[in-house]
């Protein structure tokens, strides 16, 4: 599932509108999810999982994967979100289900994830 959550507040403060993707399973009321970014900054434009460097490529315009712009989604900082501040970030509006990626797409991103050295053993439970 991806998410479109207006104005998020990261942990500095400082609010932002992002996407994020629900990547994992729900488990004990939390759900691991990831961001999604199209400001390309150091990162390269070569398809596919790149998680040395935290990240997957998606280029824009690709139907099956549902991103219109080129899109980074950042690997290497997971959120675990409680899944009932999710839906209630939904039920309020200020979340909004943007669509449901494909089966073949999530298995990708999940994969990816599981090769990170900076994944923890709780979130490496969520995708299981």
């Amino acid at each position: 599932m991806v998410l479109y959550w207006k104005q998020f507040v990261f942990e500095n403060g400082d609010p932002a509108d992002k996407l994020f993707i629900v990547l994992g399973h729900p488990r004990n009321n939390a759900c691991l999810t990831v961001k999604a970014t199209s400001q390309q900054k150091w990162r390269h434009r070569d398809e596919g999982c790149h998680i040395e460097n935290g990240y997957f490529f998606v280029r824009g315009g690709d139907k099956e994967r549902w991103f219109d712009c080129n899109t980074w989604i950042i690997l290497e900082q997971p959120y675990l979100f409680r899944c009932d501040a999710i839906k209630g970030a939904i039920d309020s509006g200020q979340a909004v289900v943007k669509t449901n990626l494909i089966a073949r797409f999530m298995s990708e991103l999940r994969n990816c994830l599981k090769r990170s050295d900076d994944i923890s053993e709780e979130q490496l439970a969520h995708l299981n």
